[in-house]
């Protein structure tokens, strides 16, 4: 099992803050890493250039934050900005970026993927793929196949996405123990609640990617099983540390408390989640 367990906070979390000011406030609230919304999805393009990455690196290590990582890129996105993204990475220092894919065509995930991985290695940069539960890409299991077939690689866990996708718990323990994860915390209410009886298709999907962008809950405050997919990892990843980053965006509690506040309450939620999935509780 996992011992010590860190807490990060993600910049999805704070969509209007740019990179500089989420690690003063991950600083602030006590956090000691945070994950950077450094890349455009739209256009696969790094939202800074490579001086402020260097810029962004130093005020980090003054605040005494980690930079865990960085998202996102859509793999079926323009591909020719790949190389200048992990170029943006290696000055920032940060040695891991995630990914999705919405489309179905696993051949066509798998493929670019693999391509992903291969340019990741030419900066030290480990690519992660995010299962997204309206996505094509949408489970733990087909993440682990892209990963198989790349040869490298992790697996961006959100559990939102987990719980919503209806994944496994005991599949997840099984993929633990041979692939790293990037866990990122937070929770939903029950889906019954969220999407009507009756729902379309297309407006059940409208409701999930509302959820995911705006609503999210504080881990632990739904029913999404935080902590047993927690544990489920810390039982089994072979590592001794482990990181879990807050990504809990909710437009309407940030307006109501503040940032600061609400950055705090989601440090207090993850560190509930961490007290409660083991006999070890040592964290930042």
């Amino acid at each position: 099992m996992t011992n010590t367990v860190g807490l990060g906070l993600e910049g999805f979390t704070f969509p209007g803050l740019d990179p500089f000011e989420l690690v003063d406030l991950a600083a602030q609230a006590g956090y000691t890493h945070v994950g950077i919304r450094l890349i455009d999805p739209a256009t696969n393009t790094p939202r800074l250039t490579p001086g402020e990455a260097r810029n962004l690196r130093s005020l980090a290590r003054e605040r005494e934050i980690t930079l865990h990582g960085a998202d996102i890129i859509d793999l079926e996105g323009p591909r020719v900005m790949w190389e200048e993204s992990l170029s943006t990475l290696a000055a920032c220092g940060i040695t891991r970026l995630s990914s999705f894919c919405r489309g179905a065509d696993m051949k066509v995930a798998s493929r670019h993927f693999r391509d992903f991985v291969a340019q990741g290695r030419e900066y030290a940069v480990t690519p992660y793929v995010e299962p997204v539960s309206y996505f094509g890409v949408n489970s733990i299991g087909v993440a682990a196949d892209l990963i198989a077939d790349a040869g490298g690689g992790g697996i961006t866990l959100d559990t939102l996405h987990f719980g919503r996708a209806g994944d496994d718990l005991t599949l997840l323990a099984e993929i633990a123990r041979s692939i790293p994860f990037w866990v990122q915390v937070c929770d939903g209410p029950a889906l019954e609640e969220l999407v009507p009886a009756g729902a379309t298709v297309q407006e059940r999907t409208a409701l999930l990617r509302h959820e995911s962008i705006a609503c999210r809950l504080l881990p632990g405050e739904g029913v999404c099983g935080v902590t047993d997919v927690v544990r489920a990892v810390r039982a089994n990843a072979p590592g001794s540390d482990l990181v879990l980053m807050v990504e809990a965006p909710n437009h309407e509690g940030v307006r109501d408390v503040g940032p600061l506040a609400y950055a705090s309450a989601g440090r207090t939620a993850a560190s509930n989640v961490i007290a409660q999935s083991g006999c070890t509780e040592d964290h930042a």
